[in-house]
């Protein structure tokens, strides 16, 4: 009911609930973005401990060396390199050297140590060759350069990061002219001197290693302009934990003309500065949801002058006050979670898209994934439509039946008013039986056995007209009417509801305690319960009126709405199969199934004595037609503008439903 109450909105619907997506895809991509991309910043500065440089900012040391971003903030000499190499505790230390491009895609001068030393988080793995081999360059012969020698030219051999093999579209055996740039502009100086030949290529890392164009420490001096210049871009360190990683670091700093950069601290300092304008594009966000769930909370309050006959239809029809309130907070909740779906959707659409953005022009990749943060963000939202939605439906739940039926028709107002009289207070109604209803033979086995014809077991008239000919007898021959039947699927027991409802139902025959059951059906009912029996009546008008699965069975449809409403023992509540269901119709139904006899109590009041679980196949739409009501009733003209027109039956009978 809630999805077709919605659908009738379809413009105010979509609007809201697209509002409420796009609040929450731009808080969720924002939240996962943030996330992801620190994770793989840090992903990348776990490469070492330390990054030494010539002094000035240690973050922009940092990104050039790590993140080719930005320009080194000087160069660093020989002897700041050799004696922090030399640092108790350093592992190992790997020399860096920019300057140069190509492509767009920067040269790092290095040693064999780059290769062999550097391990990736969060496994430690090694970096791995996809094609080729890499070049020799010992740390031996880059401390020669130190000393004058520059001589090796035949060390103009490169090897390309995965991505820098893709963008610059090198290939194994490729010959390429670096830039004296970092960004290989045009107008850049080309060092034809330097014509380097591509003998591997690294498997991708997902770090900024992948954007890197790396050629020997020694070869890189030889090119032009760089033998006299005598000095490093920057030197990353492995140091042991604990103490000689703090010595270490506070030595180097202690140096004039060197500084030593821890690279996961300056970038937990990054996401600090960056993390500022998070808060304020999530708070935008937050505030795009506030006014989209405002938005439901005004799409649904003015609905609510339209809807005020429909609520007291489902009030007159017994739908309790509380009813009202679930209906519309579920509505509201339920544009929220459509909402909070779809922006879940779309923030993973984003954090895609932008991720690949951000892989393509930085070298990280972000792995954004779904986690416990989209999970409360969905029931956050969820929870916010809820309460969106209380402001309209205290509105719906003190909606007064009588008001605001006068314009339906007299006769159809009292009918709906007056049918929960007869289902809640069905102790104060009076047999249409007289006294014959409230006598119980002494033995079932001693009654007579009925000459009704089997095939008109069913037509309306035949058992009230001996009832009120001779009840004593009309009591017997109704009981004996039963006892010519088996009980079974293949036999079923032909009750009505002059059989059902051939008793009054009084306070007194309640159970006294919940210790002290007392049965208030007669014999004869009790006989057959949870036997197979056959029905015919009529689908009570109720809340739903699409994919029903449980409805009452009446007598008379004229009864039920137009005439004396009928009492408790008159109703049947009738289950369909599991994952079946039926739209409303006013055609007669002929239904098989095992009958149940309940007795409950809910608030004081009586509930469904009666339960019909339908058989697979049980349930037949046959041509309409009430003996109970007047001549010329119509019941889609007398019901016009409360329930829905059903479609027709089924030519002659047939299965419907299955």
């Amino acid at each position: 009911m809630i999805t077709r109450n919605l659908s009738r909105r379809p413009l105010a619907t979509g609007l809201t609930t697209l509002s409420i997506a796009l609040g929450v895809g731009l808080f969720a991509a924002i939240g996962s973005l943030r996330e992801a991309s620190q994770d793989g910043f840090e992903r990348s500065a776990s490469i070492c401990d330390l990054v030494v440089g010539a002094k000035g900012s240690p973050m922009q040391l940092v990104m050039n060396s790590l993140y080719h971003i930005g320009q080194s903030p000087g160069l660093l000499t020989f002897e700041a390199y050799e004696q922090a190499a030399a640092q108790p505790g350093v592992q190992w230390a790997i020399p860096i050297l920019v300057g140069d491009s190509f492509r767009g895609r920067r040269i790092v001068g290095t040693t064999s140590a780059f290769f062999e030393d550097l391990r990736l988080a969060p496994d430690d793995t090694p970096l791995r060759l996809a094609e080729g081999r890499a070049f020799e360059a010992s740390q031996a012969e880059f401390s020669a350069i130190g000393d004058g020698d520059h001589k090796h030219t035949d060390l103009f051999q490169a090897v390309l990061g995965a991505e820098a093999a893709d963008y610059t579209g090198l290939a194994l055996g490729s010959t390429f002219i670096p830039a004296h740039d970092l960004q290989g502009g045009a107008s850049a100086k080309k060092h034809t001197e330097a014509a380097t030949t591509v003998i591997g290529i690294l498997q991708s890392t997902g770090t900024p290693l992948d954007r890197g164009i790396y050629i020997s420490a020694p070869a890189f001096y030889e090119m032009d302009g760089h033998g006299s210049e005598k000095g490093l871009s920057a030197v990353l360190l492995r140091t042991r934990p604990g103490f000689y990683h703090i010595k270490a670091w506070r030595e180097i700093n202690a140096r004039l003309d060197a500084q030593a950069a821890q690279p996961a601290v300056e970038i937990r300092n990054l996401f600090s500065i960056v993390g500022k304008v998070d808060q304020i594009l999530s708070l935008v966000a937050v505030l795009v949801i506030v006014v989209a769930l405002l938005g439901t909370l005004v799409a649904i309050y003015n609905t609510m002058g339209a809807r005020r006959k429909e609520f007291a239809v489902l009030r007159a029809l017994g739908a309790p006050r509380r009813t009202l309130l679930t209906l519309i907070v579920g509505e509201s909740a339920a544009i929220a979670g459509l909402g909070a779906l779809l922006g879940l959707a779309l923030a993973a659409l984003l954090a895609w898209s932008l991720g690949g953005w951000l892989q393509n022009e930085y070298g990280i990749a972000i792995r954004p994934q779904p986690g416990a943060r989209q999970f409360f963000v969905f029931l956050a939202v969820v929870l916010a439509g809820s309460l969106a939605g209380l402001v309209p439906a205290l509105s719906a739940y003190r909606t007064e039946a009588t008001r605001h039926l006068s314009g339906m028709g007299f006769g159809f107002a009292a009918a709906v008013l007056l049918l929960p009289l007869g289902l809640g207070a069905c102790s104060e109604g009076q047999s249409n039986y007289g006294s014959a209803a409230t006598t119980s033979p002494k033995s079932l086995a001693d009654l007579p056995m009925t000459t009704t014809p089997q095939d008109q077991w069913w037509q309306p008239g035949i058992l009230n007209q001996l009832i009120s000919e001779a009840p004593q007898g009309a009591y017997k021959t109704l009981v004996g009417t039963i006892l010519a039947h088996e009980g079974t699927a293949a036999d079923p027991f032909p009750v009505d509801f002059d059989f059902l409802g051939a008793w009054r139902f009084e306070e007194s025959l309640r159970p006294l305690a919940a210790d002290k059951p007392r049965d208030p059906f007669p014999k004869h009912v009790r006989f057959v319960d949870g036997a197979k029996v056959r029905m015919v009546g009529f689908m009570l008008p109720d809340v739903a009126f699409e994919d029903i699965r449980d409805f009452h069975l009446v007598r008379s449809l004229w009864g039920c709405c137009f005439g004396a409403p009928p009492r408790v023992n008159e109703l049947v509540r009738v289950h369909l199969p599991k994952d079946s269901g039926i739209d409303y119709t006013y055609n007669t139904l002929e239904l098989s199934g095992t009958l149940r006899l309940t007795f409950e109590m809910e608030d004081g009041i009586v509930l469904d004595l009666y339960h019909l679980d339908i058989d697979p196949g049980g349930l037949r739409e046959l041509d309409y037609f009430d003996p109970g009501a007047p001549a010329g009733f119509d019941p889609q003209s007398a019901f016009q503008g409360a329930v829905p027109i059903p479609t027709a039956a089924p030519p002659n009978g047939g299965e419907i439903g299955y």
